[in-house]
């Protein structure tokens, strides 16, 4: 029995393509954190897979609110079913971190750029750490003989892509970097004012991080986005909408990386800023030059200039 435990949106997705890919049965504890569109987005979700039959019964999923609702079901499902195959959608989350002290062997859902990250601090220690198994889009090495890494192609999404689109405009993924104190709105508005022009000004469609305030896309507007609050994560989205974009861009995002996958024809840009945090600005630099693979990579501040 595969037993997964996901709180975001993108993990939901990834569940499913786990799910799909092993073909046996499954039990799934969701999380739902009380943030409007988090939470909108992951019924979505679900609502989206039921209606194209790879979700057929509901008993499978469990939705908790809380640490009390989601440790009642995981641990139950633990200890009715087993240690194996346990599928998580993060590997920092909060509510895991009873079962990270008591070492539970988990595999790892794709948690996006966090994941190259968390490879790259264990690799530096490998015999000490507490190491998780990946299902992952990201093309990793095995950190030592027993850690497994296996590879999510996304065939579940491809499948759904229709055959036939007209291709049009271009995707820029934003970020909640205002709403967590990166950027002030005016230095974030100057970046996005800089990537308007270099990718052409026309029909540039803004998509935002589903953490993002909409107070500030009236300023984005002005720059002259189209600002868009999709329903469904950009995986889904990119499969869903009317046109398929010609091009797609955004910071360090993981919709850029899973865009590349779904889409290999797709032109991808990835923009790229200076973190005044030398700790960070080093994690930035990983994270760029694994995007570098697969797509170009301009630094913001240099064009700036």
């Amino acid at each position: 029995m595969d037993k997964y435990y996901v709180e975001s949106p993108g993990q939901v997705i990834n569940a499913i393509e786990s799910i799909n890919h092993n073909q046996r049965k499954w039990l799934m504890v969701v999380r739902f954190n009380g943030q409007e569109f988090n939470d909108l987005q992951i019924r979505n979700v679900l609502a989206f897979y039921k209606v194209n039959n790879y979700i057929t019964d509901k008993s499978n999923i469990s939705e908790v609110n809380g640490f009390l609702g989601f440790f009642v079901r995981f641990a139950y499902l633990i200890l009715r079913f087993g240690f194996k195959n346990i599928y998580v959608g993060s590997y920092k989350s909060k509510y895991l971190t009873i079962f990270r002290k008591m070492r539970c062997p988990m595999i790892l859902l794709d948690d996006g750029v966090a994941t190259l990250v968390y490879h790259h601090r264990l690799s530096e220690n490998v015999k000490r750490n507490y190491v998780l198994d990946y299902y992952t889009c990201l093309e990793l090495e095995p950190l030592c003989v027993k850690h497994r890494v296996m590879s999510n192609k996304f065939d579940c999404i491809k499948s759904l892509s229709p055959s036939n689109r007209l291709q049009s405009g271009a995707i820029f993924y934003g970020a909640k970097y205002i709403e967590v104190g990166i950027f002030t709105k005016e230095q974030y508005c100057a970046y996005l004012d800089k990537i308007f022009d270099i990718l052409g000004g026309v029909d540039v469609c803004y998509v935002p991080h589903r953490g993002e305030d909409s107070s500030n896309f009236k300023a984005y507007e002005k720059i002259g986005f189209q600002v868009r609050r999709t329903a469904l994560p950009s995986e889904l989205d990119l499969v869903t909408m009317k046109t398929k974009p010609v091009l797609v861009a955004g910071f360090f995002t993981a919709s850029l990386l899973t865009a590349k996958i779904i889409y290999p024809d797709l032109e991808v840009i990835s923009f790229k800023f200076k973190d005044k945090d030398k700790d960070k600005d080093k994690e930035l630099e990983l994270v760029y030059s694994y995007y570098e693979k697969f797509c170009k990579v301009i630094c913001l501040d240099e064009a700036l200039l």
